[in-house]
């Protein structure tokens, strides 16, 4: 089964969420609902009024209003077969989706030089790393890394970083 982006287990959601609030045009509460659910869904918790009500500070009618709009958004679907479900995908199935793709082969040429699976955190380095700096830039730090012997992440970063000191 061929996963969707957003399920990819070095995309952050939330660092994606934030930096398209404007675009989405989500309000800080809605935002925060939706990590929340998020957060239930990712760690498979069983969603409850009370317990959005209370971390939220937030009553029962706002918690509705809230559900809602994102709802009438096309951000969110309810679910109600076995049990309720709160399904975010129509969110990160936006016309945005797109902008936030890891070219694969980045991933995998990673993968290669650090002759070693990558941890989640290595991910959201990469990810980081295509979103801020060039494709080339970012090969030539991990050739150099691997030159060096430091197959890792932190010496990427802090290649990249020192060359734009330069």
């Amino acid at each position: 089964m061929i996963k969707k982006w957003y399920q990819l287990s070095y995309i952050n959601k939330r660092d994606w969420l934030l930096e398209n609030l404007e675009k989405l045009k989500i309000s800080s509460p809605e935002a925060i609902l939706i990590m929340l659910i998020d957060y239930y869904n990712s760690n498979n918790i069983k969603i409850s009024d009370e317990d959005i009500i209370r971390k939220m500070a937030i009553n029962q009618l706002k918690l509705n209003k809230l559900l809602e709009s994102l709802c009438v958004k096309g951000y969110l679907r309810i679910e109600t077969k076995r049990g309720l479900k709160f399904d975010l995908s129509p969110l990160y199935e936006t016309k945005f989706e797109a902008e936030h793709k890891v070219d694969k082969s980045i991933i995998e040429l990673f993968e290669s030089e650090f002759s070693k699976p990558l941890s989640r955190h290595d991910f959201e380095k990469i990810n980081e790393f295509v979103n801020n700096y060039p494709k080339n830039r970012i090969i030539k730090a991990l050739q150099l890394a691997i030159a060096y012997n430091k197959p890792n992440t932190a010496y990427v970063e802090t290649i990249l970083k020192n060359e734009l000191k330069k």
